[in-house]
């Protein structure tokens, strides 16, 4: 019995070839995958909501299997991304959702009541989201020049630069 090497394109334990992944495939299902995890959904999830399976859902994410024109649609819709940025693949923009809608565990029956009370939700989750965002940034500065603040600071220290000596960056 002659022995023969299996070819890199083979799946080892069946013996069978692999289908070689269509760029354009993969590059949706990377789109799908950004946009699906941006909304905070495991691919179950994501499933549920368009009468797929799971698995369906896994095969385009890696570019293994096609989606029909229904069925583009239906993972636009659900994942509120603009079908043009489904098929156009990643840019600045994919996988960033349009609205928050279907894309935040909001605690709708808190949402509301927050309506109700006269609380404008949009606006305060807008102003609170900036202030988080622009904390983040200063903490983020801060964390990458640490290293050149305490060398300000020696520097000045070591030619006495600061009138009471205690003052620093």
């Amino acid at each position: 019995m002659a022995m023969t090497h299996k070819s890199a394109t083979n799946d080892g334990a069946r013996g069978r070839k692999q289908k070689a992944v269509d760029p354009h495939k993969l590059k949706i299902g990377r789109v799908i995958k950004k946009a699906r995890e941006a909304a905070g959904w495991t691919q179950a999830e994501l499933a549920k909501q368009i009468g797929v399976t799971a698995g369906a859902i896994g095969q385009w994410e890696i570019g293994y299997s096609n989606l029909g024109r229904s069925t583009l649609m239906a993972v636009s819709k659900a994942l509120d991304l603009p079908l043009e940025g489904l098929l156009d693949g990643p840019s600045k923009e994919a996988g960033v959702p349009s609205g928050v809608k279907g894309h935040l565990n909001l605690d709708q029956v808190l949402i509301d009541e927050a309506r109700q009370s006269g609380v404008e939700v949009e606006a305060e989750l807008g102003r609170h989201l900036r202030n988080l965002v622009a904390d983040a940034r200063a903490k983020q500065w801060l964390k990458e020049n640490r290293e050149a603040l305490a060398d300000a600071n020696a520097f000045l220290a070591r030619y006495g630069l600061w009138s009471d000596g205690k003052r620093q960056f």
